[in-house]
């Protein structure tokens, strides 16, 4: 029997949420700069505007860094990457990882099903962001379907999904989460 089906001690779930409240954190403070009528700037395009290195200088000393200022298209990158673990977090049940934290373990509900846009979602973080793929070029690019045209919309939904989650907590684990 995988783990995942085991029940999880209070303390395991306690530790978890730590982390679990960073996702969360991290997906609303990036959400919430996100400037809605620019979101076609995320479309993990190297000519985007976003300068790979740039030079300062600190006590009269030029320093070179790598990433511009804080942009939209940086911003986009970031959400997404955190909306990514929250689609997992939310609606897996994947009984081949035995190391995943998801919502059902701290609401001892059976996993939530699967959104039909969140499959594909999952798959477009995957291969858009979280790891170089050949499809990126070959499919994605190539078909200019690299954007995040309906991204406020599903971030939108997570958002909701992260208020009813936590609405749903007894008392107890819900103070986990502050």
């Amino acid at each position: 029997m995988s783990r995942n089906t085991l029940p999880r001690t209070e303390d395991d779930l306690r530790r978890a949420a730590v982390d679990v409240a960073f996702e969360f954190k991290m997906f609303r403070q990036g959400w919430s700069r996100l400037d809605v009528s620019s979101l076609s700037l995320g479309h993990n395009n190297s000519a985007g505007g976003v300068p790979l290195t740039t030079s300062h200088y600190v006590s009269g000393t030029s320093v070179t860094t790598i990433a511009g200022p804080i942009s939209d298209f940086q911003n986009i990158e970031g959400v997404l990457l955190h909306f990514r673990n929250l689609i997992e977090f939310f609606f897996t049940g994947k009984p081949e990882r035995n190391d995943l934290v998801l919502a059902h373990h701290f609401t001892g509900n059976a996993p939530q099903n699967l959104p039909a846009w969140a499959k594909t979602y999952e798959q477009r973080c995957n291969e858009l962001l979280a790891h170089l793929t050949y499809r990126r070029s070959n499919h994605y690019r190539q078909n200019n379907e690299h954007h995040w045209p309906d991204i406020a919309d599903k971030c939108r939904l997570m958002d909701n999904t992260i208020t009813e989650f936590l609405n749903f907590l007894p008392s107890e684990r819900k103070a986990w989460f502050k």
